[in-house]
C-alpha cells in the first residue's frame, strides 16, 4: 500500500487542519445539547477525513445528497468545500472519479444525467484501490 503524506506540509494546510480539528471538537460538544446518533457523526468526520485525502469531488461521488446534507448539518458547516480541497492526493486511487477525468460535466456525469460513464460503473462509486 502506497504511503500518504501528513495532512499538512504547508501553513495554509496546517490551519485547514486547525479549522477541521475546530470543526470537529464542536460537533462533539454540540452532540451534548442535542439526541445525536453517534454512529452518524462518526461517519460524518470520518467523511472529513477522508475529504482531506480524496477532495470533495468524491465526496460527492461517494454520498448522496442526502446523506452529505446530514453530515454538513453534524458538523455545523455549509458543504464539505469549506473544509476539503476539490481533489485530494489520493483522488486517482477512486474507480468513479478516474472515469470522470475525461468527461465534458463532471457533476452531469456523477449524477447519471449524460451517456459519458455508463452506469454499470457509477454502480462501482464505493470502490477504491
Amino acid at each position: 500500500m502506497k504511503k500518504t503524506k501528513p495532512f499538512a506540509h504547508t501553513r495554509e494546510q496546517a490551519k485547514r487542519l486547525h479549522k477541521i480539528l475546530q470543526t470537529v471538537e464542536d460537533a462533539l460538544r454540540d452532540s451534548h445539547r442535542s439526541e445525536t446518533d453517534a454512529r452518524q457523526l462518526e461517519s460524518a468526520i470520518g467523511a472529513l477525513f477522508l475529504g482531506q485525502l480524496f477532495g470533495y469531488q468524491v465526496l460527492d461521488i461517494i454520498h448522496s445528497d442526502a446523506t452529505r446534507r446530514k453530515y454538513c448539518e453534524l458538523l455545523d458547516i455549509i458543504w464539505f468545500r469549506e473544509l476539503c480541497p476539490e481533489t485530494g492526493p489520493e483522488s486517482d486511487r477512486h474507480f468513479v472519479y478516474q472515469e470522470t477525468k475525461h468527461v465534458k460535466n463532471f457533476w452531469r456525469a456523477i449524477a447519471g444525467k449524460n451517456d459519458e460513464i455508463p452506469p454499470e460503473i457509477l454502480k462501482q462509486k464505493h470502490i477504491i484501490y
